[in-house]
């Protein structure tokens, strides 16, 4: 359940003339593929619509094949412009280990494919509102991660991490005398999401810190890349005991020690994880994955590199 102010947001009017907006185009996001690849694609349609001559067009790639076969109905928010490029963004997450079915573990991924589709990318961890307002005064969007009620798509700081979502946000606006930072203006990307959507800053702040965001369980065979970062914090020595956490940033294991590590975790004396064949693992029934730093507080901006 969404708390009280939340409720209150949805309901205010949008700004007749927003202190900033960036015009950032909606998404609809489709099937069970993730907000991550969403978000990036309403950074790239922002671009493809204002990107000034000279230097390359921006790339512009639809999610999944699902897009380019969405009905009449949602046409018009499913994608926009057409894309530039045949490839897929979930199936190159896919084949670049980052994701299963379109779950994202990490903003950071969202760089790296950031990066492969040819765009400058930049992440900001521990980033600040001053941090975010940075960036939009920039002229880029920026795509952060919140805890939202899947049910009303409004923010909330009480679901502890459980229902975390990527969203862009392209904007802000400030009461008339300038003084007050009121709200800010975010695009979501859910089926039943409202185009735009308005937040006041001191809600938004409480959702975005990730303050109570706890660990998840996902019944699904973990990344390939996630599951070679793999790593126990805690427990006084006794694996068991600890937290199993995911640092995106930290080295690979190779196969030998990644293989080792997910066997100890998967004994019976430990029961983090399953093994699933074919050198895949998944979380054992009940264990949870620590990944909360990997989303909360961060802020990603991308702009076309050429």
């Amino acid at each position: 359940m969404a708390t009280g102010l939340g409720r209150v947001a949805n309901r205010v009017a949008w700004p007749a003339m927003p202190t900033l907006w960036l015009d950032v185009p909606q998404r609809v996001q489709l099937g069970e593929v993730g907000c991550g690849l969403y978000a990036l694609g309403m950074a790239m349609d922002f671009w493809s619509a204002h990107q000034g001559g000279g230097g390359a067009q921006a790339a512009v790639a639809l999610v999944s094949t699902m897009d380019a076969t969405i009905g009449a109905r949602d046409t018009a928010r499913a994608h926009h412009p057409q894309p530039t490029t045949d490839e897929r963004m979930l199936e190159t997450s896919q084949a670049l280990g980052l994701t299963g079915y379109g779950e994202c573990y990490a903003a950071y991924h969202l760089m790296q494919l950031a990066l492969h589709f040819g765009y400058g990318a930049k992440l900001h961890r521990d980033a600040t509102l001053g941090t975010l307002l940075e960036v939009l005064e920039s002229g880029r969007p920026a795509i952060v991660c919140i805890d939202i009620d899947t049910d009303t798509f409004e923010c909330s700081d009480a679901l502890g991490g459980q229902h975390t979502h990527f969203v862009v946000v392209g904007g802000y606006h400030r009461t008339a005398d300038e003084e007050i930072l009121e709200y800010l203006l975010l695009q979501q990307s859910g089926k039943r999401a409202p185009e735009r959507t308005i937040w006041p800053t001191e809600l938004f702040l409480r959702s975005w810190s990730g303050a109570s965001w706890g660990g998840r369980y996902r019944r699904r065979r973990l990344p390939r890349e996630v599951a070679a970062r793999l790593r126990v914090e805690g427990g006084d020595g006794q694996l068991q005991a600890g937290r199993l956490l995911f640092d995106a940033e930290a080295p690979a294991l190779d196969d030998v020690a990644a293989a080792a590590l997910h066997a100890e975790l998967a004994s019976p004396a430990v029961g983090l994880l399953e093994l699933a064949g074919e050198g895949r693992v998944r979380l054992a029934e009940g264990a949870e994955l620590h990944h909360a730093h990997e989303l909360r507080q961060l802020v990603l901006e991308v702009w076309p590199a050429g």
